[in-house]
């Protein structure tokens, strides 16, 4: 006899499910944090250029790249200050508290106006949260801390649908490390066999969840006609 699952909670990605920026936004967005860092770089190092500055960037990004991918450690943005004040500016200045609030600073500021929610978004997670399930977002941060993403919930007025809110610079890890979802479903108290999670990305996302015992659905952002796959 088939046993029918009923599910109680559904766990959404944030970025490229529930929220993007258009090329053109991420551009800005890009281009203001690359003028905040060289503005902050430049009183340690008065020659620097605008060019040197993205140069550095890229490069620092690389090897933070390279460390989420390997290590699934989701290092914090003062560790991605870290790593950029060394490419920029040498060993010496990681250790230079004045400096690395100042990068921090300059990495930081109010992305809201640069993003929006996919069409339907806000009205399905209300439809969900009406029919009763509980709803949460597992979600890797980045330069943008868990405290943007938040504020963006709130802006399009929604947090308060979410009873469960897991991201990975406050965890430590990132998807598709299964300390991150095994956090979701404690907080949520929720089984595996009746949780769904929702994404984009089939490696950090399916394959996370799927190997936690958790259904999942890919979102296919590129269209929004037949975008969503369970899988």
């Amino acid at each position: 006899m088939e046993v029918l699952i009923i599910i109680k909670t559904i766990f959404f990605d944030f970025w490229d499910t529930l929220f993007y920026s258009s090329p053109e936004q991420l551009a800005k967005i890009q281009k203001i944090r690359i003028k905040r860092l060289w503005k902050a770089i430049q009183q340690y190092k008065p020659n620097y250029t605008i060019d040197q500055t993205k140069y550095d960037f890229t490069e620092a990004w690389k090897q933070i790249k390279n460390i989420r991918k390997q290590q699934l450690i989701d290092i914090g943005l003062g560790g991605h200050a870290k790593i950029i004040i060394t490419q920029a500016l040498g060993n010496s200045f990681p250790n230079n508290p004045k400096a690395l609030t100042q990068i921090t600073q300059a990495l930081m500021f109010e992305i809201e106006k640069y993003v929006r929610p996919f069409p339907m978004v806000v009205e399905t997670i209300q439809t969900l949260r009406d029919a009763n399930y509980n709803l949460g977002i597992i979600s890797n941060t980045g330069i943008d801390t868990s405290a943007s993403l938040i504020r963006i919930l709130e802006v399009f007025k929604i947090k308060k649908l979410f009873s469960t809110l897991v991201f990975s610079d406050n965890i430590g890890y990132l998807k598709p490390h299964p300390i991150i979802f095994k956090k979701a479903l404690k907080e949520s108290q929720t089984k595996p066999c009746k949780a769904v999670f929702l994404g984009d990305n089939l490696s950090n996302d399916i394959l996370g969840a799927k190997n936690m015992g958790i259904s999942t659905i890919h979102f296919r952002y590129n269209s929004f006609q037949n975008a969503f796959y369970p899988l």
